[in-house]
Parts: C-alpha cells; sequence; structure tokens
C-alpha cells in the first residue's frame, strides 16, 4: 500500500513538474515576443555572449534560463543607461508542494527591471512610486534613503497617482507636480491606466541590488584573495540606478503590461532630466 502511495506521489510530482515548467516558459517566451521590439528599438544590442550582433541586435541567447521559475532578458547600448536587466520572476509551478501552499498564500509572476543610469548624467536623489502596504515597507526596507526618518513622503491621490500609490522621495521638491518630469502627465497616466499590475518604480543613488553584485564580482575575480582581504564596502558597479518592479498578466494578455514597460524605458529620460535645486544638491 505505502509503495502505491509512494508511487502516486512520484508520479503527480512529475507530471506537475513537467506541466508547470512548459508554462513557465510559454510566459516567459510570451513575454520576449511582445516586448523585444520594444527594447530591440531603443538598445543597440539584446541579449548577451561574445557572439557578433545580427540584424536586429542580438548578439547572444535573448532569453536567460536561470531556473524553471526565473528567466533573465539583458539590453545594452542606450543613451542615458549602461544597461537593462529583467528577471522574470514566476511562480513555482513545476513544484508541486509549493503549489499546494499556493492554496493558502497565493503569489503572482513579477517582472523586475534594473537600470544602471550614467553616474555623471543623474542628480544623487531617491524617488519612488510604490503600491501601498507590504511593497512600501519592502521598498524602504531596501533602499536606505527612503528608510531614512527625515525622507517625504505624498498620498497618491494627491500626486494624481490614485488611492492605491504613494510617492516617497529624499528631498521634498521632488514630490512636487509642477515643473517635475517624474510626477508628469506620461507617469501619472502609465500609473493610472495598470494599477493592478505596477508594485513599484524607484530611482535611487544607493542600489543595494547594484552593490550586492560588485561584491560577488570582487570575490569571483579574486579568489586567491581570503575573505577577510576584501574590502568591506567596495564601490558599486551603478551607484544611481532605476529598478521597477510589475506583476506579470497571463500570456494571451501581455499587452496589459505595454505601457509600463514604455513607462520604465521613458523613465531613462525623464530622470535624466529631473535636476535638483542647489540646496537639495548640497543636502545630497
Amino acid at each position: 500500500y505505502q509503495r502505491r502511495v509512494h508511487g502516486a506521489v512520484a508520479l503527480l510530482y512529475g507530471v506537475v513538474f513537467a506541466v508547470g515548467r512548459r508554462r513557465n516558459e510559454r510566459i516567459a517566451r510570451a513575454w520576449v515576443a511582445h516586448f523585444r521590439p520594444l527594447y530591440a528599438a531603443q538598445f543597440s544590442r539584446i541579449g548577451v555572449g561574445s557572439e557578433p550582433t545580427d540584424e536586429y541586435g542580438r548578439g547572444g541567447p535573448v532569453l536567460l534560463k536561470e531556473s524553471c521559475s526565473q528567466f533573465e532578458f539583458y539590453a545594452s547600448g542606450r543613451t542615458g543607461c549602461e544597461y537593462c536587466l529583467v528577471t522574470l520572476q514566476l511562480r513555482k509551478r513545476h513544484d508541486l508542494f509549493r503549489m499546494l501552499w499556493e492554496v493558502v498564500s497565493p503569489s503572482r509572476d513579477v517582472c523586475s527591471i534594473e537600470v544602471g543610469l550614467n553616474d555623471e548624467t543623474v542628480d544623487p536623489f531617491t524617488f519612488a512610486i510604490s503600491r501601498v502596504g507590504p511593497t512600501e515597507k519592502t521598498l524602504r526596507a531596501e533602499q536606505p534613503a527612503l528608510a531614512n526618518k527625515l525622507c517625504s513622503s505624498t498620498d497618491g491621490a494627491d500626486a494624481g497617482l490614485g488611492t492605491r500609490f504613494v510617492a516617497i522621495a529624499d528631498a521634498p521638491e521632488l514630490l512636487e507636480r509642477r515643473g517635475n518630469p517624474l510626477l508628469g502627465d506620461m507617469v501619472r497616466q502609465a500609473v493610472t491606466a495598470c494599477p493592478d499590475l505596477l508594485l513599484s518604480v524607484c530611482v535611487s543613488d544607493q542600489l543595494r541590488t547594484a552593490e550586492m553584485a560588485m561584491r560577488a564580482y570582487i570575490a569571483s575575480n579574486a579568489p586567491e584573495k581570503p575573505p577577510e582581504t576584501l574590502p568591506e564596502h567596495p564601490p558599486r558597479f551603478y551607484r544611481k540606478a532605476l529598478s521597477c518592479q510589475f506583476h506579470i498578466p497571463e500570456e494571451e494578455a501581455m499587452v496589459a503590461l505595454e505601457p509600463l514597460i514604455r513607462l520604465q524605458l521613458q523613465c531613462i529620460d525623464l530622470v535624466g532630466r529631473t535636476r535638483l535645486s542647489a540646496a537639495a544638491r548640497q543636502r545630497a
């Protein structure tokens, strides 16, 4: 009897693994098929690798599969930034036990985007638009500037973003709508058009993920050095960066995410046009 039960569980796990893996791959391919033209129009190189670029600007694999639930898309070669890394963190549909747990605690597919900005063309500030609730708490915890008690915030309704969002900045002048590209019509329209998909948009001169990438780079390129000889606070690859998080819709409804992907690309230029006052620049 026990053998039959074990065999049934193993068979069910195998079926869930195969079906879930294929489903995640379909979602990732649908994302790339829909949004690759937008990135190809703005970046000279799509994908990673040392091969020469083709007529579409691709120089290697367009989509990297890190695991059955994580895929990465890379682009580079654009004015105003150094790179764009898109991570598709999908539900672990291939894991039977995780799917059983999601009956109690549901989750959604997430698209995380990190853009390394040109350090010399962007003023030192932190600004974020975040969904109210756990997303805001996580963002404040991850970004040192937003965790500062002196950091200012304004209700999303006052900023024209809707009641489900909040705008946060380490400089109060960045929360003013007049003359502020980061709260202009383009941004407000994209946010109000996709309230169910937007999690956060953050511009920071202290992006923590870039710092961790630099630590990993130093460690991997200095294997002969013991850990205690590595600098405690190494220089970061990109001190200033743009970070976005969106929910991913079903593959047949991927067009619903397009306003936010366009917003992310437009924010690269909007950040470059945002200038702090002399007093705010001194405080930064």
